[in-house]
């Protein structure tokens, strides 16, 4: 029954096809955080390098940028009808199904699971495809990737204040690269609503399978 349930929450990891020609018409109210907006700034300033290949990341993401998401991403579970678990009831299943054990004791805010080296304890803050873990957010009851702010809301709508950032181009320089190079904006990613919109399918299959059966 163990091996049934790993493989399906394994599915539910990867899971590549939310039909992406809908568009979510969950209207997400993001309160006025001074973290978020500061937060998504420093991603805007940044650009998303991700149509430019996997060998390079524009933005140095660190454990900001996912706190700076939390309240986000709690918003739309609750949007969308998750039932957040108990302690007692978000601990064992953490267990059963991902092996790790939480220590509600201890003032680290999340574990990381890296599902190409299950050995690694170690976060790692990258939305670079070459790797793949989930964060376990202990104290929100809830498991999550590493998103950008603008993956996840309409910014623009949300924080028009913003629009002057994306007014310059994003000019970096790499030891990598021979030549420096121009980062899109997020506002010129073409599928960025779509994009949006499976990263919240994501999340709510994941919780809803795993803490709501």
């Amino acid at each position: 029954m163990r091996k049934i349930t790993n493989y399906l929450f394994s599915l539910i990891l990867s899971i590549q096809g939310c039909s992406q020609n809908k568009q979510n018409q969950t209207n997400i109210n993001i309160e006025n955080d001074n973290m978020v907006k500061e937060t998504l700034m420093s991603q805007l300033k940044d650009g998303d390098s991700t149509p430019l290949g996997d060998e390079y990341e524009s933005h140095n993401y660190s454990q900001k940028d996912l706190d700076a998401t939390i309240n986000i991403i709690n918003k739309i579970l609750v949007s969308q009808g998750y039932t957040f678990p108990t302690q007692l009831e978000f601990n064992h299943k953490i267990k059963l199904i991902l092996n790790r054990i939480i220590d509600n004791k201890s003032d680290k805010k999340y574990l990381y699971v890296d599902l190409y080296d299950k050995c690694n304890r170690d976060e790692i803050y990258s939305r670079n495809p070459i790797y793949n873990g989930i964060f376990i957010v202990k104290n929100n009851y809830f498991i999550t990737s590493l998103y950008a702010i603008p993956e996840l809301i309409d910014y623009q709508k949300e924080y028009p204040e913003t629009k002057s950032i994306e007014d310059k181009k994003i000019i970096k320089s790499d030891s990598y690269w021979t030549e420096e190079l121009e980062i899109p904006h997020w506002k010129e990613i073409k599928n960025l609503s779509q994009r949006r919109y499976f990263n919240k399918q994501r999340l709510i299959s994941r919780n809803k399978y795993l803490f709501n059966d």
